[in-house]
């Protein structure tokens, strides 16, 4: 009954790729075929601002048009498939161990949270720890107002992310997985990391989604 619903559904409101615009089934955000353009987890780690970071995949067609959708589109519901692929990501780089760390998120801008309606990482992360219970701390948070990121050049981002962020607990747990969704130049990630390590990280991993070339 619920399939045939679903398929009823499809005819009425007729569902498109994220990607490449292909009519595909009601339930689904991305075709076959765009699917398999993604080809992650990425097998090795890349320096980012000389961090040492893994992500899921290259952010370019089709996880770029999920992300910008997820994003600036308000489609909240693609956090469960973005979700699946950070889990999929940990899974594959640290198999058996990663549940010894807290996930930590670089918080949305208050002029994000405002614009989105809501905090993109944190949405994907409540997800992940409903799929596979790992441990969220909500650690992090912005100190100060700052132009949209991507209005801003490499130098620019670099120096608005200096004192952006600031920490919300001050005891942490010596092991820590910082996450952001899509890593650029690294200034984000690297404000960030510093702040951990100053609290006392000492075994500090970082992942992301999707990381330009």
């Amino acid at each position: 009954m619920a399939v045939k619903l679903i398929e009823l559904a499809g005819c009425f409101f007729p569902n498109a790729c994220l990607s490449c615009g292909n009519r595909i089934a009601v339930s689904e955000f991305l075709c076959d075929s765009c699917k398999c353009l993604i080809k992650g987890p990425i097998p090795y780690e890349l320096s980012v601002d000389g961090l040492p970071v893994r992500s899921y995949w290259w952010y370019e067609p089709p996880v770029s048009d999920v992300i910008r959708a997820y994003k600036f589109g308000k489609r909240w519901r693609l956090s469960k498939l973005i979700a699946g692929w950070l889990l999929n990501l940990l899974d594959q780089s640290l198999p058996g161990a990663g549940r010894d760390y807290a996930i930590i998120s670089v918080p949305t801008t208050i002029q994000a949270l405002r614009e989105r309606g809501f905090d993109t990482n944190s949405l994907v992360l409540r997800k992940l720890r409903r799929m596979a219970n790992y441990r969220v701390i909500n650690a992090i948070t912005v100190a100060k107002s700052v132009l949209p990121q991507a209005s801003l050049t490499k130098e620019e981002r670099k120096a608005a992310a200096e004192g952006k962020f600031s920490l919300r607990i001050k005891n942490l747990p010596k092991k820590v997985i910082l996450f952001d969704d899509v890593i650029t130049t690294g200034s984000t990630i690297r404000s960030c990391a510093k702040l951990l390590e100053s609290a006392g990280v000492e075994d500090l991993k970082i992942f992301s989604v999707a990381r330009t070339k």
